[in-house]
């Protein structure tokens, strides 16, 4: 039996449930969480990015995830395929790399969705890592290309507060100057940064 504030009461039953709560209206009030990723690394291109699901795993896959930092096999979210650009000059591949600008980074996920997936509530706030293998190849038709392998970075705590009626945007750069967030000693170089947090609050303005 469901009892309203006043006093009526109605049959508990999964019909009324969904009359009352239609999925949509759910999906309105959770959060939204989307990624995206651009590269500034002079005479190459990045793409054919691969992602892990936890820490060990030995096999990635073409969808962007992201997993609980401290748990080996945690909570995993899958926020889609990645949407590439087009070549820059003499690549090989076509339109398999990312964005070069974070004006224009490749988005992971649906446009029709504005590239966001809804998520439950994370109010506590929980370290996320993404972890990668990702190829860079020369723009200048020589064919090079260097894999790198086994990339990671963190999402703090601090920034995954996730709140009903909100949307967050997390924003990578791979670039040969690692001035931003990685998770990791200020001191070493690492090569995939979290450089841009983003959240409106029910299509309010966004703060970086």
């Amino acid at each position: 039996m469901i009892r309203f504030n006043d006093g009526s009461e109605k049959a508990f039953d999964i019909e009324s449930i969904r009359e009352m709560y239609p999925r949509e209206k759910i999906a309105e009030t959770n959060p939204k969480v989307r990624i995206a990723i651009y590269e500034t690394i002079p005479g190459y291109s990045v793409g054919s990015i691969k992602f892990y699901t936890d820490a060990t795993a030995s096999i990635s896959g073409i969808n962007a995830t992201i997993y609980v930092t401290d748990s080996e096999a945690g909570t995993v979210i899958d926020l889609g395929i990645i949407n590439y650009t087009t070549a820059e000059l003499h690549e090989r591949y076509g339109s398999n790399f990312l964005g070069r600008a974070s004006s224009a980074a490749s988005f992971a996920g649906n446009a029709a969705d504005n590239y966001y997936t809804v998520c439950l509530p994370n109010e506590n706030g929980t370290a996320f890592t993404l972890r990668a293998d990702y190829t860079l190849e020369a723009i200048d038709g020589s064919g090079e290309t260097i894999n790198v392998t086994d990339a990671s970075v963190q999402i703090p705590a601090e920034l995954t507060y996730w709140k009903p009626g909100y949307a967050y945007t997390y924003i990578f750069k791979i670039c040969d100057n690692y001035d931003s967030w990685t998770g990791k000693s200020p001191a070493e170089l690492y090569p995939i940064a979290l450089d841009i947090f983003e959240f409106d609050s029910l299509g309010g303005q966004a703060t970086r």
